[in-house]
């Protein structure tokens, strides 16, 4: 039995250099897009290209206020628009990837994280979400690669270590893999989703007493599978 892994990976906001009143209306965007209202940030980002003017990074946003909101297609015409501007940018190529990861096309996926990393070998978020994709079609060997290449540039980063736990559970060594978790909870004590696979691997162990208690914490923490997973097998208090 498989359970819910929660996939975490950042997008990359441009700088920009706007004048007047489209450096006010990209503001508002950020703005509104900082607090999570993607759908509200759209109508300042679209005035700035009405004004027809709009540089890359207008673009980048906008794909990354359109990914947000499911809109994969619309978001990969956005990040197109801003690398026909600008192609020397590693970041419209890391989102355009993360917008076809989301939608499940993963050699598109990895295509543009390999685009991304020529122009940037020295971004740890790349090797990170280019790991995903290959774990997403069961290239573990390929993800924990990529994983531990991130590790090198960035040693504090704890989704790295969550993300070769998941690896290793995957590819069924469980002990690696709580070893991994563990790594990632010394970074980041309060990051529910390690806690939880901490929980199924001792309850595939069958050590339901440490299980319940990982699976506690997680729930505590807000994660819901956690709960869900509790229902089934710990005793209720």
């Amino acid at each position: 039995m498989r359970y819910e892994f929660l996939v975490i990976f950042s997008m990359v906001f441009l700088l920009y250099g706007c004048g007047g009143d489209d450096k006010a209306l990209m503001e508002k965007a950020r703005e509104q897009m900082n607090k999570g209202d993607y759908e509200n940030a759209l109508p300042f980002l679209n005035r700035i290209i009405k004004n027809g003017d709009a540089g890359p990074d207008v673009y980048n946003l906008r794909g990354i206020a359109r990914l947000e909101l499911g809109r994969y297609n619309k978001a990969i015409k956005d990040f197109d628009r801003a690398i026909a501007l600008d192609s020397g940018d590693y970041r419209s190529y890391y989102n355009k990837g993360n917008a076809y990861y989301r939608n499940k096309n993963y050699t598109a996926a990895l295509e543009n994280y390999d685009r991304a990393l020529k122009l940037s070998p020295g971004e740890p978020d790349i090797y990170i979400n280019r790991g995903n994709a290959h774990l997403a079609i069961e290239n573990y060997d390929k993800a924990i690669g990529n994983y531990e290449k991130a590790r090198s540039l960035n040693d504090d980063n704890y989704l790295i270590y969550f993300n070769l736990g998941r690896a290793y559970y995957l590819q069924d060594n469980p002990e690696k893999a709580k070893e991994y978790f563990e790594k990632a909870l010394q970074r980041h004590q309060f990051f529910a989703p390690a806690w939880y696979f901490l929980g199924i691997i001792a309850m595939e162990g069958e050590d339901m007493s440490s299980a319940c208690g990982y699976l506690q914490h997680a729930d505590s923490l807000g994660y819901r599978q956690a709960k869900t997973v509790m229902e089934m097998v710990c005793p209720s208090n």
